[in-house]
């Protein structure tokens, strides 16, 4: 049985931020209301507003993970959550978080060993212990018994007490045609009866009517987003966080962009009027490609550019030229790069190859073009060029 109560994960209240800059913490607290209302998706904005003014901020790390999770952008709630493991790997919260995330994606397997650091952390964390069993019941539900029949044997050993994963630990048994699981139903619905606990009792009873012709509910059949390998464990830091430099626009708080140390802005062109600013990056001095990258601000919330229309968009910027595209995945708008078939070597800033992305980060729309390559045999990006789009996956 789902522990529904995890659906929305334990939230630390706003107010218990430590050390926040008082416009910080103003956004943190509009985004703690309007996420405790139900509206995920407009609280991210708030989130993303306050990390860029306390990027080290832990408690808001946390939140913006379970805001995340919420609104199904599961990869990007991967990352946030592993930012919250590594500024808090002390704290049970960080990593009931990412298992949280981990199960929503599917990704059983990996969110085995993060739950299990949970518990190690804090043995009898109801959370961490709940992230157990759901795990379990998602495990037995794509038919993973063993994983599943694993989860459950370890909350039972931190909490012989717990119906639910007793009762599912039975019910695995009884689907396996194993007769000794409904020994161990029968003795849980007792305590739950005594209890008077319901919900419990009412599950043990439906296990216990079905027998052992009990079968695992149906494995889940909706689409989600996967997440992939390199954010089931972990993250290695190899280098300390680059230097952030900060842009204001007319009454906004700010626009940061993370801009590695061998990076130079060449230029910048603001118009606060319209609530843009245009920045044009060279990666290193002498380098064979440039970005321009222009964000509007959007006083007012708008709804999150959707991946249909931003694709459109870039198609009729690309396709103009007769270029072939070249998708590439961005599930907060689109990306792609193509190859200019009328390109001849000409002056510097005459590139062969064009990366253009449209994006949404909070209340900012982003666009940007990425010129590369000094001759037709110039492959795809730099790594370099490809680790600035990943910088645009946490808060702009």
């Amino acid at each position: 049985m789902r522990v529904t109560a995890l659906l929305v994960p334990a939230i630390v209240v706003a107010a218990h931020a430590q050390g926040l800059p008082k416009p910080a913490q103003e956004a943190f607290d509009r985004a703690y209301r309007t996420l405790k209302a139900g509206q995920p998706q407009q609280a991210l904005a708030d989130y993303e507003l306050a990390l860029t003014l306390a990027p080290e901020s832990w408690d808001i790390w946390l939140e913006y993970t379970a805001a995340l999770r919420q609104t199904g952008q599961l990869q990007r709630a991967a990352e946030a959550g592993w930012r919250a493991v590594a500024l808090g790997p002390a704290k049970p919260s960080s990593w009931i978080n990412v298992g949280n995330v981990l199960i929503s994606g599917g990704a059983l397997g990996a969110a085995e060993p993060v739950l299990l650091e949970a518990v190690r952390l804090a043995p009898r964390d109801e959370g961490a212990l709940r992230g157990l069993v759901n795990l379990g019941y998602d495990a037995w539900c794509q038919g993973d018994t063993a994983l599943a029949e694993r989860s459950f044997k370890r909350v039972l050993e931190l909490a012989p007490e717990h119906l639910i994963a007793a009762i599912d630990m039975g019910a695995v048994a009884l689907s396996l045609g194993r007769k000794e699981g409904e020994t161990q139903v029968a003795a849980a619905l007792a305590r739950a009866k005594a209890r008077g606990d319901q919900g419990a009792a009412g599950w043990a009873e439906s296990v216990l009517k079905a027998g052992t012709a009990l079968r695992a509910p149906y494995p889940r059949a909706w689409d989600v987003e996967e997440i992939p390998a390199r954010l089931r464990a972990k993250p290695v830091s190899s280098a300390p966080s680059a230097p952030r430099r900060q842009y204001t626009l007319g009454r906004l708080p700010g626009l940061a962009l993370t801009v590695p140390p061998a990076w130079v802005v060449k230029a910048t062109q603001v118009d606060p009027a319209l609530g843009a600013v245009t920045l044009t990056v060279t990666p290193r001095e002498g380098a064979a490609f440039k970005i321009l990258l222009t964000t509007f601000l959007n006083p007012k919330p708008k709804e999150p550019i959707l991946p249909e229309g931003a694709r459109a968009t870039i198609e009729n910027v690309l396709k103009s030229s007769g270029a072939t595209l070249n998708w590439l995945t961005e599930p907060r708008g689109a990306m792609a790069w193509a190859q200019d078939p009328h390109w001849k070597a000409g002056t510097p800033d005459d590139y062969p190859f064009l990366l253009q992305a449209l994006i949404q980060i909070g209340p900012a729309v982003v666009n940007v073009s990425a010129f590369w390559g000094d001759a037709a045999t110039v492959p795809p990006p730099p790594a370099d060029l490809l680790a600035f789009f990943a910088s645009l996956s946490g808060p702009l």
